[in-house]
């Protein structure tokens, strides 16, 4: 395209749109070239009247020059600009580049900047991608923040059990956004390949969830995932019941951090924290840890210490974020306690998977204690339980007091954001 021969260093984002839909912008151009100034005016003022307010009042000001933030081609917008403030006096050249920039505008509708993985064995890139198509029983979502959570990375890898194998695909599976309409909200699995780190999503309308107005956007991608992690654990597998006692095994991540406070908020009479660094436990107690067991010793020694305070506790409930040695030493640890008559069992429910994906299962740990061994994610809990868990969260954030430390980023810098592996929970800014 004559743009692209002009101006070869444009941007990286620009290219890739001109080699995608070359063809329909050779197009445009070749309309407009046709058109007598009348045509042209009457033409581009018709198309404003027949679109949406939105839409005419953003072309109108990228036919004038503006420069409107978000818009999907600031470089041709400045360029036509120049072109239009030196020739201002040409009416029927102005004529024309009013119409196809107008005309690029909606051409340009097909496309959304957004964070892409074009290989799973590298980190996703900035990019453009084409734009979501929104089916009928979904809406589109604008969308302003999105977390880089443990389930988006290893999705984005492709080492999730519910990754697919197509590609490119957008990473991410929920944020915050506005609707068409201005309401604020949580959304959740938007349809692939096109996940949540884009500018638009197609979402399920049952999917969004309103975000109360004291939670902010940085807050609310971050929290929401973390948090739906252990509500869901709780209250659809392990149908937890105020007054319960819970082990949180992995309590130092966000994850950890958040169910403590969960399930304090739930009722529960006694929470039990597990952690590698014994450093935090004074962190994890001022959260509402009740008691606390430095996972950092040898198997023999954690089996005990485990043993003791199950037993000492009467624990209902483990929350395993682990999996792996530590998990087996919890579960080893079940099996060398007595149990009494009538004793209700104690559920066991792992979410994930942080230290190991497998683990030796003694088959006498089943049949010595009344266990119910289960999981809590995708596919255990339907996509609505999660979604209805995620709406508690969002609500119980100012009344509870929930705490989440965060740091956030532009998307265009998700390369480097990527790459960030602090206690903080990594959010990417629209």
């Amino acid at each position: 395209m004559w743009f692209i021969r002009r101006y070869p260093d444009g941007p990286v984002w620009w290219q890739q749109i001109a080699a995608r839909r070359c063809n329909h912008i050779q197009y445009t151009l070749a309309g407009v070239n046709q058109l007598s100034p009348t045509m042209a005016v009457g033409g581009y003022n018709g198309l404003c009247r027949q679109l949406t307010m939105q839409h005419a009042d953003r072309a109108h000001g990228l036919a004038t020059g503006g420069r409107e933030q978000g818009n999907t081609l600031p470089v041709l917008a400045g360029f036509l600009h120049k072109v239009s403030y030196c020739l201002e006096s040409d009416i029927q050249f102005m004529a024309k580049v009013r119409v196809m920039l107008f005309m690029s505008a909606i051409i340009l509708e097909y496309f959304v900047k957004a964070a892409i993985v074009n290989n799973f064995n590298q980190m996703p890139v900035y990019g453009v991608i084409d734009a979501p198509v929104v089916a009928e029983n979904e809406q589109l979502v604008f969308v302003h923040a999105a977390a880089i959570s443990q389930l988006t990375r290893l999705k984005a890898a492709g080492k999730h059990y519910s990754s697919g194998s197509r590609l490119p695909i957008v990473p991410g599976v929920d944020g915050v956004g506005k609707l068409a309409d201005g309401q604020r909200v949580f959304f959740a699995f938007p349809g692939g390949p096109i996940g949540s780190m884009a500018e638009q999503v197609a979402v399920k309308k049952t999917w969004c969830v309103p975000v109360p107005d004291a939670v902010d956007d940085v807050t609310a991608a971050a929290i929401a995932n973390p948090g739906m992690s252990s509500v869901a654990a709780l209250e659809c597998r392990a149908h937890f019941q105020p007054g319960e006692v819970v082990l949180i095994n992995g309590a130092a991540g966000a994850s950890g951090r958040l169910a403590i406070q969960l399930a304090k908020h739930m009722g529960a009479a006694k929470v039990i924290a597990t952690a590698r660094n014994p450093l935090q436990e004074p962190e994890l107690r001022a959260l509402g840890a009740d008691a606390f067991i430095c996972l950092q010793q040898p198997p023999q020694e954690l089996t005990t210490a485990l043993r003791d305070v199950i037993a000492a506790y009467r624990v209902d409930i483990v929350l395993d974020y682990l999996w792996g040695v530590p998990a087996e030493c919890i579960l080893n640890a079940v099996s060398l306690i007595a149990v009494g008559h009538g004793q209700k069992p104690l559920r066991f429910v792992n979410i994930g998977s942080l230290a190991g994906t497998s683990l030796t299962l003694n088959a006498a740990v089943l049949r010595a204690h009344n266990l119910e061994l289960m999981g809590s994610g995708l596919g255990s809990v339907s996509y609505d339980g999660l979604i209805n868990s995620i709406a508690k969260v969002l609500q119980w954030v100012e009344p509870a007091g929930l705490l989440i430390a965060t740091q956030s980023m532009p998307l265009e810098q998700v390369h480097e954001a990527w790459q960030m592996t602090g206690p903080e929970r990594m959010v990417l800014t629209l």
